[in-house]
């Protein structure tokens, strides 16, 4: 017996009654010298799975959500994160970046009280020298200060999130 594809050798006889058009491929044919045979509803199930990931498939990937739309502005974001890191830099503070996003991508353990881990934010990434704790008193030596700081605000009003220490955003 060859099979129904090209260099195939030997195909289930309910395979080239489907090929050749004299078996519906929703039937079952079973025979005592194949020995296999696939339901009428195992087909349906198996087509209607493999139609649904086609269709995902070809639906392709979904787009990222996007902020809402009367979030503050990166002008007033950025004064807002100097205005808090001034307070904790030994030196000037400037700028370095700004990226919106949610609690979860900077903060991944996040659990504060000041936003959900899907509330968006500005993450602001800023330039000083931010002194480490020391832990105890004389515990030495204690450990060089950072050179940056992330600051993230709420995306709507501004408001003040968390600091840390250095500005990895990863």
């Amino acid at each position: 017996m060859t099979g129904c594809c090209p260099g195939q050798r030997e195909a289930p006889l309910s395979l080239l009654l489907h090929c050749r058009g004299t078996l519906s491929p929703l039937e079952s044919r079973r025979t005592k010298r194949e020995g296999w045979s696939v339901s009428k509803r195992r087909r349906w199930i198996i087509g209607s799975v493999l139609c649904m990931l086609l269709t995902a498939a070809c639906a392709g990937p979904a787009s990222p959500p996007r902020p809402p739309q009367d979030g503050i502005s990166r002008a007033r974001a950025d004064q807002l994160a100097l205005a808090q890191a001034t307070g904790l830099s030994q030196s000037p503070v400037s700028v370095m970046s700004a990226r919106v996003g949610r609690v979860r991508e900077f903060e991944p353990g996040w659990a504060g009280p000041n936003a959900s881990r899907n509330g968006w934010v500005w993450a602001i990434s800023v330039s000083g020298t931010f002194l480490g704790s020391c832990g105890p008193p004389g515990n030495k030596p204690c450990p060089a200060p950072n050179r940056s700081a992330l600051v993230l605000l709420d995306y709507l009003t501004g408001k003040w999130i968390t600091t840390r220490t250095p500005a990895s955003t990863e």
